[in-house]
């Protein structure tokens, strides 16, 4: 999942690749992570959007693209569940804690 976070994976295709029924993927991927693979799915998108917010400029629709969401609606709704921001306020947010960390 990590390699390219841009890539439509289905559970099905997850599980078979492994040589696995989707019920059984998808019981042990959650026993591993605490998560369904479509939520685990997401917190990685979410977590490298972050990043891409605090160390480029890349606007926000480039992020959402860059990590492989192409709905904007359900880019910030889901980055604001996991986040408790939008995606903009984040960016805000971060800038003005990393300006006073250095005493800027």
């Amino acid at each position: 999942m990590e390699a390219d976070l841009r890539a439509e994976q289905s559970v099905t295709e997850m599980a078979r690749s492994i040589n696995l029924s989707v019920s059984r993927f998808q019981h042990l991927f959650k026993s591993e992570t605490g998560m369904c693979a479509s939520e685990y799915l997401l917190r990685l998108r979410i977590h490298k959007a972050r990043r891409l917010l605090e160390t480029t400029d890349l606007s926000v629709k480039q992020v959402a693209l860059g990590v492989g969401v192409h709905d904007m609606s359900h880019f910030i709704k889901n980055f604001r569940r996991v986040t408790g921001h939008t995606p903009k306020r984040y960016r805000v947010l971060f800038h003005s804690e990393a300006a006073l960390a250095v005493g800027v």
